[in-house]
């Protein structure tokens, strides 16, 4: 549904732009000036995705819908944000965010520059999640005062 419908969903508006066709994983989206640009499923808002499978799933909880697409396109802290007292998404984010932080912090003292990047990326997905309030202090314990880095 989300990656390889056709032109099923032809004309539902998303974040990006409206929807023309999805196929092999890409979307072909048109914004308002009538130009086409392609994207990536997973690259979109969850708000859009949601805005393409609302429909198939009706008796569903909105947030539930919002959750799992949330985990399919790994982001699980907007999972959680979704389902904040869902154990199994709880637990699902606790794994992700502990495996993205020792990524970063086996990765920091051969390559500062990309371990930095992943930080942000970090940071930007659990900073404000409830549960993942130590999020910056354990990034400050890696880079001290080079994180986060000053706004470019």
């Amino acid at each position: 549904m989300l990656t390889n419908s056709g032109t099923k969903y032809s004309g539902v508006q998303l974040d990006e732009g409206r929807l023309v066709k999805a196929a092999n994983g890409e979307l072909d989206l048109q914004d308002p000036t009538g130009a086409i640009s392609v994207r990536k499923w997973n690259t979109l808002s969850v708000n859009s995705l949601y805005a393409i499978a609302r429909n198939e799933f009706r008796d569903v909880n909105e947030n539930i819908i919002k959750a799992d697409i949330s985990i399919m396109v790994a982001r699980p802290g907007e999972a959680k944000n979704f389902m904040t007292n869902d154990p199994e998404v709880n637990l699902l984010c606790i794994a992700a965010y502990k495996d993205a932080l020792d990524s970063i912090r086996f990765l920091a003292p051969g390559d500062r520059k990309k371990a930095l990047l992943k930080a942000q990326t970090l940071y930007r997905d659990f900073g404000n999640v409830p549960g993942f309030e130590n999020c910056k202090a354990d990034l400050v314990a890696v880079f001290g005062k080079d994180f986060p880095p000053a706004e470019q």
